[in-house]
């Protein structure tokens, strides 16, 4: 009996305590690195039920449509049904997700940046960059898993 009791309290201390292994970029799950870096942006308003639009890429492709409460919309910055919805918000923030690089010490960063798109008249839509953060990750090459290390 009491190993049972051992089994279901190490279980239960993984699925609270544990992490998904973050070891690809091209799975639709948690384990995905854009997956992983785009909850860790949003975990500081998860509590919020919220939009956040990104910019269409080939990341986005991997990301989910929903974090928590906070709905993911893709969006293409060029296509007409955004242009409409421009015209009418006058000003809609979204963000990009950059792909992967490898820093100098060779860690993994993946950029967040922040823009205001605003319709200004007709033909003219301006972008203004609001900032960005970096996700990094190292590489741990025996367990072969992204280990997150810190936001910028």
């Amino acid at each position: 009996m009491s190993k049972i009791i051992i089994v279901v309290m190490l279980l239960i201390s993984t699925c609270l305590f544990g992490q998904d292994k973050v070891d690809n970029s091209i799975m639709y799950d948690k384990t995905n690195i854009y997956y992983d870096a785009v909850y860790r942006f949003l975990f500081p308003v998860k509590e919020k039920k919220e939009q956040i639009i990104i910019e269409n890429n080939s990341i986005t492709d991997y990301l989910p449509k929903q974090v928590g409460n906070i709905s993911l919309e893709i969006i293409n910055t060029s296509d007409k049904l955004f242009l409409k919805r421009l015209r009418k918000e006058k000003k809609i923030r979204i963000r990009r997700v950059i792909p992967i690089k490898v820093t100098p010490s060779g860690q993994f960063k993946i950029s967040i940046i922040y823009f205001d798109v605003i319709y200004k008249k007709k033909s003219e839509i301006e972008f203004v960059n609001m900032g960005g953060l970096d996700i990094l990750y190292e590489y741990d090459s025996d367990n072969k898993v992204f280990v997150f290390q810190e936001i910028e």
